[in-house]
């Protein structure tokens, strides 16, 4: 970190959070940048050699439009046969894909071509080409194919041709063959033709790889791709990649003639089948029709109906007729007997007909007649007495008149219920009848549907028949239309150098930067200040650069002008401005594991207090882990492990027994102790500790790793301050949440943090008055 950055921190916009951490990841994946060269070139090395032994694919393609009235494409449709539905000449353009595509399509084209094997050169490097029918130095006639041959046929290699002889190796051995020679091997019987080329064809050796039509229609189908030009078009384009493309031209002109040479041979054969199949069902429907008509006339005769539908309707309509009489007829009777039980039963009471008022005038006039004698008889009852010869004639007139309506009713009665038998008599009659009409009708109505179905059928096959036999005469005689013959794309489609290089430059650069990301997943290491100063509000002192193994020990005096040395003084001044008071100060140098450069720190961290003329004293308090530097290591001399288990060692013996070095006075840690953790809670430390602060400026305790044994939280109630040190690429995330840990629950006293082993891209080093 630069001084100027420290200055001005506050003054200046500080990077964004994400700004910053693309920047983190960039620095990171830039310190490994020879990894993504030698991938780039290793990546592009086997891509060039992909492409170059790769046999260029050329594209051969038409274009046709199919016949489909539901996407309004009509052609060269028949204005003569155009309203006959059955024969329109149109198809579902989906399903004929599949029609196309299928290898048994491309087989019948092969069948009719003169196409075997696959022929290849190969020059000096190895490297094939495909080698066209038209370029052949020869001509290759079949006599005979093996059929379903199991095993794949051994290629044959053409070395040279001399004349007649030519020099050919097959699995490794080699042989001679002559022109017009009959040969057999596994694939067949052929021959050798000399043609134009067989002279000035230099360009060996020649592959000859074996297939028969079955195995080169599999091979030309799998390359095959038909597809629409939209789902509302009815043009369909098709496309071959085949490394044949003079093969690929033919059998592409070939698939569409064979697809309309075969759609339309299969209409013809629809058609002379529909033929053959009306004439048979109108023949057989003429001796139906005439016997379901014998069969009518004899059903009418023997049961005398003319119009049965409206004979049965007449019936019924006059039995509904005479049931409405009977029902008046009953009613009438039930009133006349009602009537007439009243009068015998001899009571005074008016007599009324109800509805049979208008029926009947005279019967109506004698009931009147009775009534008034009724109402004479009541009012003389009420003045005269019974033996009044007045009362007696009203009474007599009375039952006179009764008697008199009697014999009318009696007689109406009778001549009511001969009526009534005599109507339902004739309703019995017309019921009959009517009853037996929906039989009758049924019978007719099963024998004239027949006939009418069977008239119906005969017209329509009539109709069919010569429709079908019009058809015939007007087949179209294409069932598609070419809008371009099968044309080459001269460069080749595969292998696509352009899109091969974009895909070599991605992987050469994925992978790298995949495993360097897993890699630094699973590390989480610290690799920026930032996540110390996100996870922790703490200080920082300062970093210090990687150093090489070598340069370790103390590597700071007044003349040295170093980045490191540079750095420690920027941990210096960052520490004396921390500084509260101008007593002596004692700091803890410790860290959380071993290794990260703490012991190195506190040396050179001591130099440069020295350097501005402060006496300085380094006490070496690791005593499970001595120091490994010979110059730092005196048997003759106290050490700090023999004055704290030896109490008769006194103070200033181990004050006489300082290392001076450079400038500072070191107290090494000696032979290790049994008892290590109770010697650090020994209370001959504060007793050290208090002396040392009489006689220098700065105390320093390089301590064991806190993260790894307690020893150093034993010595924090007797410093001032704490400098946790930390290395780049080193500590973890865990050690930092450690230290945060230690932090919150204030186990240590001022904690603050140096930065050890920082690179580029982690930091600014320092030099000489410039920036390295």
């Amino acid at each position: 970190m630069k001084a100027s950055d420290i200055l001005l921190d506050g003054f200046l916009p500080k990077e964004s959070g994400n700004s910053r951490v693309v920047k983190q990841s960039l620095n990171y994946y830039l310190r490994f940048w020879k990894l993504f060269v030698i991938s780039i070139i290793v990546f592009f090395l086997i891509a060039y050699a992909f492409i170059y032994y790769s046999v260029p694919v050329y594209s051969v393609s038409s274009t046709i439009m199919l016949k489909d009235d539901a996407k309004g494409s009509q052609f060269f449709e028949n204005p003569v046969v155009k309203e006959l539905e059955e024969f329109k000449s149109s198809q579902i353009t989906e399903n004929e894909v599949d029609v196309l595509e299928s290898s048994e399509l491309i087989y019948e084209v092969l069948e009719g071509l003169d196409y075997y094997n696959l022929y290849y050169k190969k020059n000096s490097f190895g490297k094939l080409e495909a080698l066209s029918d038209s370029k052949l130095p020869f001509n290759f006639k079949v006599s005979e194919v093996v059929p379903n041959r199991l095993t794949p046929v051994e290629e044959m290699k053409i070395n040279s041709i001399e004349g007649e002889i030519i020099q050919v190796n097959v699995d490794g051995v080699d042989k001679t063959l002559k022109f017009g020679e009959t040969i057999k091997n596994e694939f067949g019987i052929f021959t050798f033709q000399r043609n134009d080329l067989t002279n000035s064809f230099d360009e060996f050796p020649i592959i000859i790889n074996f297939f028969n039509k079955q195995e080169l229609a599999w091979i030309f189908g799998a390359s095959l791709k038909v597809e629409t030009k939209d789902k509302n078009s009815s043009i369909l384009y098709i496309m071959m990649e085949t490394e044949f493309p003079e093969r690929g031209i033919t059998i592409v002109n070939g698939l569409v003639d064979t697809y309309n040479k075969n759609a339309l041979d299969e209409k013809k054969e629809v058609v002379l089948s529909t033929l053959t199949f009306l004439d048979g069902q109108l023949s057989q429907l003429s001796t139906e029709l005439a016997l379901i008509q014998s069969n009518v006339e004899r059903f009418k005769n023997r049961r005398n109906v003319v119009d049965i539908e409206n004979d049965s309707k007449l019936y019924q309509e006059n039995a509904v007729e005479a049931s409405k009489q009977i029902v008046d007829y009953q009613n009438q009777l039930e009133i006349l007997k009602n009537v007439q039980n009243d009068l015998r039963s001899n009571e005074e009471k008016n007599i009324t007909l109800g509805p049979l008022s208008n029926n009947d005038p005279a019967l109506l006039s004698m009931i009147e007649d009775f009534n008034k004698e009724l109402a004479n008889l009541r009012r003389l009852r009420s003045s005269l007495t019974p033996e009044n010869p007045v009362y007696i004639n009203s009474l007599n007139s009375l039952r006179n008149s009764r008697e008199k309506v009697l014999s009318h009713i009696q007689n109406r009665i009778f001549a009511l219920e001969i009526t009534l038998k005599n109507v339902e008599t004739t309703s019995s009659n017309f019921s009959v009848k009517s009853n037996s009409g929906p039989l009758v009708q049924r019978e007719y109505e099963e024998l004239t549907r027949d006939l009418e179905i069977k008239k119906e059928h005969y017209l329509y096959l009539i109709k069919k028949r010569e429709e079908t036999s019009l058809y015939l005469a007007s087949v179209p005689s294409s069932h598609s239309k070419s809008i371009n013959k099968a044309s080459l794309y001269h460069i080749p489609v595969s292998p696509k150098p352009a899109l091969i290089y974009s895909v070599t430059l991605f992987v050469s650069l994925i992978i790298p930067f995949g495993f360097l990301f897993i890699k630094r997943s699973y590390d989480e290491k610290l690799e920026d200040k930032e996540l110390i100063s996100q996870m922790l509000p703490i200080t920082m002192l300062g970093e210090l650069s990687e150093i090489p193994n070598m340069e370790k020990g103390l590597i700071i005096n007044e003349s040295v002008k170093t980045p490191i040395a540079e750095q420690l003084r920027f941990v210096r001044s960052s520490y004396c401005m921390q500084l509260k008071n101008n007593l002596t100060q004692v700091i803890l140098i410790t860290s959380t594991v071993s290794g990260e450069g703490k012991t190195f720190f506190a040396l050179n961290f001591a130099k440069s207090l020295a350097m501005i003329g402060k006496k300085t004293a380094v006490l070496c308090y690791d005593l499970r882990k001595p120091q490994a530097e010979k110059s730092l290591v005196d048997g003759s001399v106290t050490s700090l492990s023999e004055f704290l288990i030896d109490k008769s060692i006194s103070i200033d013996q181990l004050l006489s027994s300082g290392i001076s070095m450079h400038g500072i006075t070191f107290f090494q840690s000696g032979q290790v102790p049994k008892n290590p953790a109770e010697l650090m809670v020994n209370e001959r430390n504060k007793e050290l500790i208090y002396n040392l602060r009489q006689h220098f400026d700065y105390i320093i305790i390089d301590s064991s790793p806190v993260g790894q044994v307690a020893d150093a939280l034993s010595l924090v109630p007797l410093v001032d301050s704490t400098i946790y040190i930390m290395r780049y690429n080193f500590t973890s995330k865990k050690d930092i949440e450690f230290f945060q840990q230690l932090n919150q629950e204030a186990k240590l006293v001022d904690p603050m943090v140096v930065l050890n082993g920082s690179k580029v891209g982690q930091s600014y080093a320092y030099g000489y008055y410039q920036y390295n």
